[in-house]
C-alpha cells in the first residue's frame, strides 16, 4: 500500500461551482482540510443582480438561467482570496479538480478557443472572456421550460423508458439535451454561432487548462445524450436533439482522467506549479458521493441544499421512469443512483421566514414542539415547479381523520385551505420532504431501510432535521466534518486523479484512506439514531403509504403535461384570455398569451372567443410564430377555430362549463364570479390555479374578414344565445343537459373538422369528444390583457399551472 501514498507536503485543491456560490477546499497529503474559501454570488457579486444565484425569466414560463460571466469572475476572486490568506502555497498544489452544478450548460462562441489559449495574466478573466460566449445566460438545473423538447426527444428514441435504458434517465426538463434542443429551436443564431458546448463542470476546467476540456462520463450522463453502457455519445440521442451536435460537445473522458496541465495564466498570476494537473471535473452530486466515501450498496446519502438529493450506488443499471442513473465517478464498475428534488433549502427558508420569524432557532423549537407524525397533518410544499413528483407551484395541506399509525383502514384525508399553526406547519414541511424521499427511494429500488444514511449540505448542520430523517427511514444518520462535501469531494478526487495518473491507470479511491479514514476529513460521526423498538418507524410506514396516495391524486389533478400527453384536449378561452380581448382584437405577440397554450400537446382544438387563430396560422409562415417553443411540431396537429366574443352571447360560456374538466380563474371577489366558480365546483371541475395578469402589448395585426365571418356564422348557427335565462336558470339546466351537449359537441366537432379540412394538412386525425378540457377565464370583456403598459409582469398558463 506504500506505493499508493500521496507525496509528502503536497496540496490538493477542490472547487464547487454551485447554484448560489463558489467554494474552494484545500487538502493536505493526509487528506485533512488545510483551509477553505467561499464566494456568495448574490452578496459578493451584486452587480449581476441575481436572486439565489439565478435569473427567473418572467417572460418565458419556467426559464431559469445564471449569468455565465458571474462564474468567471467568482473564480478569479476566490483564487485571489486564497492567495491573500497566506494559508496556501500555490506552488505545492499538485492537482486540482472540481464540482459543477449538474446539467447547466455554457455556449462558447466560435473563435473562443483562441481566447482561452492566450489569456493575459495581467488582466482579470472576466475582462478577457466577456465576448467569448454566444449567449451570456446559461440554462441551469432549475429550468423547467423544456417540456416540449423532453417529449420530442423521448418520442424520437421510442419513448421515455427507451431513453432511460439508453442514457440512464428519461428526459427531464433540467437535463442538458432538452436545453440544447430548445436553444436550437428558439435561438438558432446562438446555436449556429456556438463552437463548443460545455457543462458547468467542464466549463471551469476549460478555463483552468486554457483549452476546451472533455465532459466526464458521470456528468455527461445527466444530459440525455450519452450511451450509459458504452460511455460514448449516443448517435440516436444526438440526432433527436440537434444537428451537428457531437462536434460541439467534444470528447468524453473518465472522471479520474487528467484534463490537462494548469494554464500559464494561473502559473503567472497565482504562482501555481506549471506541472500541476487538472483532473476532470464532474457534477456536484457525484463529487458529494466521493466526499462522503460511499463505496458499498446499502448506504444512502441525503444532500440537503438548494436542491435535495438522495443517492447511493448499485452494481447494475435498471431502467426506470423515476430517478437518475450515472456512472460512479470513483469506480468504473458501478453506478450512482439518484433522486432529485427542486424544493430544498429555498422552500425551507420560505416556511422559516413565514412561521419562525426568519430564525432557525425558532424553526427548530417549533419542529420539536410538534409531535412525530404531526397529529395526522400532512403538507406538500412546492415553492418552485417540482421534479419529483412533477407538480406545479403550490402548497397543499391535509389532515388525516382517524389516523393512529397502526392501520389505514377508516383513515380519511381532508384538504385544509389555511396554514397550520406554526409548529404543525414546520413539522408538516420537514416530515413531508423526508416522507417523499423515503417513498420514492423505495419505489426506485434503493435499500429500505438503508444500512446507514450520511447527510451533507447546508441543512445537515440542523440536528432536528437529522433526527427526523433517522425516525422516518429507521436507520442511524451520520455526518462528515464539513457540510460542503462537494468541494471536499472534488479535492479528494484531485488526489485520486493524481494517484491514478502516477500509477498509470485506475486505482480504487479507498486505497488512499484505507485503515485511516477516521483520521482524515472524511471520517463520519453518528449524529442521530433510530428508535430501537421500531414502533415509530412502523407508524411512519403507514404515513408514507398515505402520503403516496395523496401525491398520486395531486399528480392526476395538477400534474404537468407528461400526464396528459396522449389525451385529446379541448381548450376554450373565455373572454379574451389570450392576447387582447373582446371583438377589438389587435394582435398577439410571440412569447405572450399564445405561448401559454401552445405547450398543450397534440390533437387539440382551441375554441377562442377573441383571437383569430386561423389568421395567425397563416401568418406563421412569416416567422412570427417560429419564436414560440414547440409551435412547429404542434401546428400540424391542431385545428383552430375562432369564436368572436360578444356581450350578448353566452352560448360559448355554457358549452365550456358543461364540458370542462379543469378551469383557471383570476382572483374574484364579486358575487357573480363566485357563483360561477361555485357552479364549476358543483359540476365536478378541478381548479388548476389562481392566475395573475399578463401583458404583451400590441403589434397591429388585423383579422381576415373571411375567418371573422366564419366565427360569427359558427357562433350564431350552432350555439344559441342563452342570455335571457341568466346564470340562475343555467345552474338548474346545465347539469341535466351535460350528456346531451357532449353528444352535440361530438357532432359539432365532426362538422367543424369537415368544414376546415381543405385548409389543413391531410394527416390530421378525426376529432372526437375531448378527454380533457381546459377552461380559461379572462375575467372581463376586455380580457386579461391591459394595454396601458408593455412592461407588465407576464405569466403563462398551461396544464402545469401558473408561474
Amino acid at each position: 500500500m506504500e506505493d499508493f501514498a500521496l507525496p509528502k507536503d503536497a496540496l490538493f485543491l477542490g472547487f464547487d461551482s454551485s447554484t448560489q456560490s463558489l467554494k474552494a477546499t484545500v487538502l493536505d497529503s493526509n487528506l485533512c482540510i488545510l483551509t477553505s474559501e467561499i464566494v456568495n454570488f448574490d452578496s459578493e457579486l451584486p452587480h449581476y443582480k441575481t436572486k439565489d444565484g439565478v435569473y427567473r425569466d418572467s417572460s418565458i414560463h419556467g426559464r431559469i438561467v445564471s449569468p455565465t460571466l458571474m462564474w468567471v469572475e467568482a473564480l478569479d476572486l476566490i483564487l485571489q482570496r486564497l492567495q491573500d490568506s497566506k494559508k496556501v502555497n500555490f506552488n505545492k498544489i499538485v492537482s486540482v479538480s472540481g464540482s459543477g452544478q449538474q446539467h447547466g450548460s455554457v455556449y462558447w462562441k466560435k473563435g473562443s478557443s483562441d481566447i482561452l489559449s492566450s489569456l493575459d495574466p495581467k488582466k482579470p478573466l472576466v475582462e478577457q472572456l466577456d465576448q467569448a460566449f454566444s449567449t451570456k445566460e446559461s440554462p441551469i438545473w432549475m429550468d423547467c421550460s423544456t417540456t416540449e423538447q423532453c417529449r420530442a426527444i423521448e418520442n424520437a428514441v421510442g419513448g421515455p423508458l427507451e431513453l432511460s435504458k439508453l442514457t440512464g434517465s428519461r428526459a427531464y426538463e433540467r437535463f442538458t439535451g432538452p436545453q440544447i434542443r430548445r436553444i436550437f429551436e428558439t435561438q438558432y443564431e446562438v446555436y449556429d454561432d456556438t463552437e463548443r458546448i460545455s457543462l458547468v463542470s467542464s466549463f471551469v476546467a476549460s478555463i483552468l487548462i486554457g483549452k476546451y476540456a472533455c465532459i466526464d462520463h458521470t456528468d455527461g450522463a445527466g444530459m440525455n445524450l450519452m450511451d450509459i453502457k458504452q460511455r460514448i455519445w449516443s448517435k440516436q440521442a444526438l440526432e433527436a436533439t440537434a444537428p451537428d451536435l457531437e462536434e460541439k460537445l467534444g470528447k468524453l473522458a473518465a472522471a479520474h482522467d487528467v484534463a490537462g496541465l494548469i494554464a500559464p495564466y494561473f502559473v503567472q498570476r497565482f504562482q501555481f506549479n506549471k506541472e500541476c494537473l487538472v483532473i476532470q471535473w464532474s457534477g456536484d452530486n457525484p463529487n458529494s458521493l466521493a466526499g462522503l466515501t460511499i463505496n458499498r450498496p446499502g448506504d444512502l446519502a441525503i444532500s440537503l441544499g438548494t436542491s435535495d438529493t438522495v443517492f447511493g450506488i448499485t452494481i447494475d443499471h435498471t431502467p426506470s421512469l423515476e430517478g437518475n442513473v450515472f456512472p460512479n465517478p470513483v469506480d468504473p464498475e458501478s453506478y450512482m443512483v439518484m433522486l432529485c428534488y427542486k424544493n430544498g433549502s429555498l422552500t425551507r427558508e420560505d416556511i422559516r421566514d413565514r412561521c419562525a420569524d426568519k430564525s432557525w432557532d425558532v424553526f427548530n423549537q417549533y419542529l420539536k414542539q410538534a409531535p412525530p407524525l404531526n397529529g395526522g397533518k400532512l403538507g406538500f410544499y412546492y415553492k418552485d415547479h417540482e421534479i419529483l413528483p412533477p407538480l406545479p407551484i403550490g402548497y397543499h395541506r391535509y389532515t388525516l381523520e382517524n389516523f393512529k399509525g397502526d392501520t389505514l383502514d377508516g383513515v380519511v384525508e381532508h384538504e385544509v385551505k389555511d396554514d397550520f399553526d406554526p409548529p404543525s406547519e414546520i413539522r408538516a414541511l420537514v416530515e413531508g420532504q423526508i416522507l417523499s424521499m423515503r417513498c420514492h427511494a423505495e419505489r426506485f429500488g434503493m435499500p429500505s431501510p438503508p444500512k446507514r444514511i450520511i447527510a451533507t449540505g447546508g441543512a445537515s448542520a440542523n440536528h432536528s432535521i437529522l433526527s427526523t430523517i433517522a425516525s422516518i427511514f429507521g436507520c442511524n444518520v451520520y455526518t462528515v466534518q464539513r457540510p460542503d462535501s462537494a468541494s471536499a469531494g472534488a479535492a479528494l478526487r484531485a488526489a485520486h486523479g493524481w494517484l491514478c495518473n502516477n500509477n498509470g491507470g485506475f486505482v480504487p479511491i479507498s486505497w488512499m484512506y484505507k485503515d485511516k479514514l477516521e483520521k482524515t476529513a472524511f471520517g463520519c460521526k453518528l449524529v442521530a439514531t433510530a428508535e430501537e423498538d421500531g414502533e415509530l418507524v412502523a407508524k411512519y410506514a403507514f404515513l408514507v403509504r398515505k402520503r403516496m396516495e395523496i401525491e398520486n391524486q395531486l399528480v392526476q389533478k395538477f400534474g404537468r403535461l407528461m400526464n396528459l400527453n396522449h389525451a385529446s384536449t379541448l381548450v376554450i378561452v373565455w373572454r379574451g384570455s389570450i392576447g387582447s380581448g373582446g371583438e377589438d382584437f389587435r394582435s398577439i405577440r410571440s412569447g405572450g398569451g399564445v405561448a401559454s397554450l401552445v405547450n398543450i400537446h397534440y390533437n387539440t382544438i382551441y375554441l377562442q372567443p377573441s383571437v383569430d387563430m386561423p389568421y395567425l396560422l397563416e401568418k406563421e409562415h412569416s416567422g412570427h410564430m417560429d419564436a414560440i417553443p414547440c409551435f412547429k411540431m404542434i401546428r400540424w396537429r391542431i385545428s383552430y377555430i375562432c369564436w368572436p366574443f360578444s356581450k350578448t352571447s353566452k352560448g360559448l360560456d355554457l358549452v365550456a362549463i358543461c364540458l370542462s374538466k379543469y378551469y383557471i380563474v383570476q382572483q374574484a371577489e364579486d358575487v357573480a364570479s363566485n357563483k360561477v366558480i361555485a357552479l364549476f365546483n358543483e359540476l365536478g371541475m378541478h381548479r388548476i390555479c389562481h392566475c395573475g395578469k399578463m401583458g404583451t402589448g400590441q403589434t397591429g395585426y388585423e383579422i381576415s374578414w373571411l375567418n371573422k365571418f366564419l366565427g360569427y356564422v359558427l357562433c350564431l348557427a350552432f350555439l344559441p344565445s342563452l342570455d335571457n335565462f341568466g346564470y340562475e336558470l343555467a345552474w338548474w339546466v346545465l347539469v341535466p343537459l351535460k350528456h346531451a351537449i357532449n353528444a352535440y359537441m361530438d357532432w359539432l366537432m365532426e362538422k367543424i373538422h369537415a368544414w376546415l379540412h381543405p385548409v389543413m394538412p391531410t394527416n390530421i386525425p378525426p376529432l372526437k369528444s375531448p378527454k380533457h378540457l381546459l377552461f380559461i377565464n379572462g375575467g372581463n370583456g376586455n380580457g386579461v390583457l391591459e394595454r396601458e403598459s408593455d412592461e407588465r409582469e407576464r405569466g403563462y398558463w398551461d396544464l402545469r399551472g401558473n408561474s
